[in-house]
C-alpha cells in the first residue's frame, strides 16, 4: 500500500509529465497534470486518444518501430525526441523516456512514458544554427576564399564554398589533404611562399602577399592572401585568411607595366634616332649651304659646273640618307606588324634566286641544310630583309684570298627556332667594334658599299618581333651569324 501511495504521489505531483499507456492499441490510461498541462488536454481528453494522434507524423515511424522491439522483448525501453501537436495546434518538442510494465515471460500489456519539455533547448538549437547558417551564407558571398588552418595539422581545417567558383576545388577536397593548399601554388611560387608563411607565423605577424594558385581546370590563379595568426597555445599556431582573386587587376597591371615598357623602348629609340637626324642631316645642309655660297661668290663658269656637281653628289647623297632613315622609322612605328607561320627553307632558297648574280660573280659556295618542313613565326618582308642582309654580307665581305663559303643551317633551343650563317669571309674585331655592331651608320671595313645600315635595321625587325641576335666573329677566319626565332604559342604574338 505504501509503495502505491508513493507511486500516485510521485505520478500525481512529478514536475516532468507521466502518461500510462496500453501497449498494444497505444491508448492512454492515465497522464499526470503535468502532461495534460504540456499538450493542452484535460484527463478525459486524454484518455480517449492515442500517442500516434499527437506525435508528428515525420516522427510516428521511429515511434512505432521502437514500441515493436520493445514488445518483441528486444529492449526493455527507449529514449527518443520528438515532436507533439498541442491542442492549439502549435508544436512542442519533447524528450520522452518509454519503459515497459511487464515481466519477462509476461506479454506486453502497458507501459509508462515519462515526458520533458525541451522546446525552449530545441528553440535555442534552432537560432544557433540560423546564426550559423547566416554567417556561412555571409561568408559565402564575400568576393573572396575565406579559410583556417593551424600548425598543428599543416592544413586547412576550414574552406568556404567560394573556393569552387575560383579555384575549382571543394572544401572537402581542401580538408581531405592537409598538404592540398601547398600542392596547388603555382611551382614557380611555391617554395617562396611557404618560407614567407613560415617567417612570419613564427614572428607571430599578419601577412598580405600574392601569388599564383593552379585551379582545377588547370589554368593560373593570382590571388592575395590576407592572414592574420593567433595562437590557442603555446606549439599551436592558427592562421585565418581571406583568399582573393586578382586575376584580373594582376593581368592588367602586366599588360600596364609592358606597355610602359613599349613606350620607354620607343622613347629611348626616338631619343636615338632624333640625335642621328641632327648630326647625319646638319652634316648634309652644312654642305650644301657652303656649296650655295661658292657657287653665288664664283665668277667662273667652269668653277660654278664643277661645284655643280659636287652639290648634285651631295644632294643624291642626302636623298639617299633620308630613304635610309624612312626605312628604319617604318620598321620603329610598326608596333605590331603581321606575323604568319612561314617556310624558312622556302624563303632562304627565294633570297639565294635573289642573289645568284653576286653568287656566279664571286663563285660563292653554298650549303643549306635546312629541311622543308621547318616554319618561324615571322614578318614575311622582315624575312626577306633578314635573309638577303645576312647573306649578302657573306658574300660582300670574302676574304681576298679564297672563294666565298657559306653555310646555313637551323635547330631549336629552349623556346627559339636557330637560323645560323656562317661564312669564311674577313670577319669582325668584336672586341673593338662589338658594342657598336648593330648602330646606324656603323661601318668596320674599307668597302665603298658599306653603309652601316643593314645590320641596324635587321637588329631593329628581329627585337620587334621578340627575337634575338649572336654573333661569333674571328678576323680572316669567318663570321656566324645566329637568329633567333621566338617560338612562342600564336596566340601570345601580335596579329
Amino acid at each position: 500500500m505504501q509503495s502505491e501511495f508513493l507511486f500516485k504521489s510521485i505520478f500525481e505531483h512529478a514536475g516532468l509529465g507521466i502518461v500510462h499507456t496500453n501497449s498494444i492499441d497505444g491508448t492512454f490510461i492515465d497522464a499526470n497534470d503535468k502532461f495534460c498541462e504540456l499538450i493542452g488536454y484535460n484527463q478525459e481528453e486524454i484518455k480517449k486518444m492515442n500517442f500516434m494522434m499527437i506525435t508528428h507524423p515525420n516522427d510516428l515511424d521511429e515511434d512505432l518501430m521502437n514500441m515493436k522491439k520493445m514488445r518483441n522483448g528486444e529492449i526493455g525501453q527507449f529514449s527518443v525526441e520528438k515532436r507533439y501537436y498541442h491542442k492549439n495546434g502549435k508544436i512542442i518538442w519533447i524528450n520522452i523516456t518509454v519503459s515497459s510494465l511487464w515481466g519477462k515471460n509476461e506479454k506486453p500489456n502497458n507501459h509508462i512514458a515519462i515526458i520533458e519539455d525541451i522546446s525552449g533547448r530545441k528553440e535555442s538549437e534552432r537560432q544557433v544554427q540560423e546564426s550559423q547558417q547566416k554567417i556561412k551564407d555571409l561568408i559565402d558571398s564575400i568576393d573572396g576564399i575565406v579559410w583556417e588552418g593551424n600548425s598543428e595539422e599543416s592544413g586547412v581545417t576550414y574552406i568556404s564554398k567560394k573556393s569552387e567558383d575560383i579555384l575549382g576545388y571543394t572544401p572537402e577536397e581542401w580538408i581531405a589533404d592537409k598538404y592540398f593548399w601547398r600542392k596547388i601554388i603555382h611551382p614557380d611560387d611555391r617554395d617562396w611562399v611557404i618560407n614567407y608563411t613560415t617567417k612570419y607565423a613564427h614572428d607571430k605577424k599578419p601577412f598580405d602577399y600574392e601569388y599564383r594558385m593552379i585551379a582545377k581546370n588547370g589554368s593560373v590563379v593570382w590571388v592575395r592572401d590576407i592572414v592574420s595568426v593567433y595562437h590557442e597555445s603555446e606549439n599551436i599556431i592558427k592562421f585565418r585568411g581571406i583568399l582573393i582573386d586578382t586575376t584580373k587587376s594582376k593581368q592588367f597591371e602586366i599588360d600596364l607595366n609592358n606597355s610602359l615598357k613599349l613606350v620607354t623602348e620607343q622613347n629611348k629609340r626616338l631619343l636615338n634616332f632624333s640625335h642621328i637626324i641632327s648630326h647625319n642631316l646638319r652634316a648634309h645642309t652644312s654642305n650644301i649651304q657652303s656649296l650655295i655660297s661658292l657657287i653665288e661668290m664664283s665668277e667662273d663658269q667652269e668653277e660654278r659646273n664643277e661645284l655643280l656637281v659636287l652639290l648634285k653628289s651631295v644632294s643624291e647623297t642626302l636623298n639617299q640618307t633620308m630613304s635610309n632613315l624612312n626605312e628604319v622609322v617604318s620598321i620603329q612605328t610598326d608596333i605590331n606588324p603581321i606575323i604568319e607561320e612561314l617556310n624558312l627553307n622556302k624563303y632562304v632558297n627565294k633570297t639565294i634566286e635573289v642573289l645568284r648574280n653576286q653568287i656566279v660573280k664571286h663563285e660563292a659556295v653554298i650549303t643549306n641544310t635546312i629541311s622543308n618542313d621547318v616554319t618561324v613565326s615571322f614578318n614575311p618582308a622582315y624575312l626577306e630583309s633578314v635573309l638577303l642582309n645576312f647573306i649578302s654580307n657573306a658574300i660582300r665581305y670574302k676574304h681576298p684570298d679564297r672563294k666565298p663559303e657559306i653555310e646555313i643551317k637551323t635547330y631549336t633551343e629552349d623556346n627559339y627556332q636557330i637560323l645560323e650563317i656562317r661564312d669564311n669571309g674577313i670577319g669582325i674585331d668584336l672586341k673593338k667594334n662589338g658594342k657598336k655592331l648593330f648602330g646606324l651608320y656603323k661601318t668596320f671595313t674599307n668597302n665603298p658599299e658599306s653603309r652601316g645600315i643593314g645590320l641596324f635595321i635587321t637588329k631593329n625587325q628581329i627585337d620587334t618581333l621578340k627575337g634575338k641576335i649572336e654573333v661569333e666573329s674571328n678576323i680572316n677566319i669567318g663570321t656566324t651569324f645566329k637568329t633567333y626565332f621566338n617560338n612562342a604559342p600564336k596566340e601570345n604574338l601580335h596579329h
